[in-house]
């Protein structure tokens, strides 16, 4: 099936040799800035962000420890800049092949992934102007700076 081809056609592979970005316990505002640029880089695909596309509250939550990083990843998935980018105007297929690269690093494994999510597409009533993280909460989420 052609959106179950090849992973490096999205881009990634489903495992990269990149290291994994952690936010440990103490850490420091380096770390933190770190984290936040490889969250944009993986969800956003690579795209630069400009300082007004920038998440200032969301990353302000972060930086306060009100939000926990999967939280941060989930904030900037949600956005209406990543909406903009990936969602609208796009086929079905499409934002779900790219919810898995942007938010899993992988592409989907097979047909079952892309079929559950059609079908929570269809019998949720998942729409456009709802949120376009289809992805279970309890994936683990794993940033790759490549």
């Amino acid at each position: 099936m052609a959106i179950t081809a090849a992973a490096s056609r999205l881009g990634t592979s489903a495992f990269s040799d990149a290291p994994r970005v952690e936010l440990r316990a103490n850490w420091s505002e380096e770390d933190l800035e770190t984290v936040i640029r490889a969250v944009y880089r993986q969800v956003l695909g690579n795209d630069y962000i400009m300082a007004s596309e920038r998440l200032v509250s969301a990353e302000s939550l972060l930086r306060n420890g009100k939000i926990t990083v999967r939280e941060f990843v989930r904030a900037v998935a949600k956005s209406e800049l990543y909406k903009e980018k990936f969602l609208y105007g796009n086929f079905q297929t499409r934002v779900i092949e790219l919810n898995y690269k942007h938010l899993l690093g992988r592409a989907p494994y097979d047909e079952s992934e892309v079929i559950f999510h059609l079908d929570l597409y269809e019998n949720e009533a998942l729409m456009p102007t709802s949120t376009p993280t289809l992805i279970p909460l309890s994936t683990p989420i794993v940033l790759a700076i490549g």
